[in-house]
């Protein structure tokens, strides 16, 4: 747990960053694919531009208002990890407590073992 809290730790901040990159890029390519299709139409790519520039601004600041993500466990940590082993071992000491019963055997081994303890034992 602790690996991996270290781990998480160095990859946390990056994480804040997908959704708005991935929009980003869904903007960037949706933009392109505007402006080709304007190209291939329209001797000037004027109105194409004037529609994908303020969708791009838009999308700029929105990538600058991004911020790296945080996790507010991150104190708390330690705490966890020692009520996890703690839960963990009293689960250990009830199984051992309170082992599981056996399963019965299934009807057709019962038959068996019920007709086997009836014959008489070999002299």
């Amino acid at each position: 747990m602790k690996s991996w809290s270290e781990a998480a730790a160095i990859a946390r901040p990056w994480l804040g960053f997908i959704v708005t990159l991935a929009r980003a890029n869904a903007s960037v390519s949706a933009a392109a694919g505007h402006i080709r299709a304007s190209a291939s139409s329209e001797p000037s790519i004027a109105s194409a531009l004037h529609v994908v520039i303020p969708q791009l601004e838009s999308m700029r600041k929105e990538v600058a208002k991004t911020k790296p993500s945080e996790t507010p466990h991150d104190h708390d940590m330690e705490k966890t990890i020692t009520k996890l082993h703690t839960v963990g071992n009293g689960i250990r000491k009830l199984r051992k407590d309170y082992p599981d019963p056996d399963p019965e055997p299934p009807p057709d081994v019962r038959a068996q073992l019920a007709v086997s303890s009836e014959e008489p034992a070999p002299k």
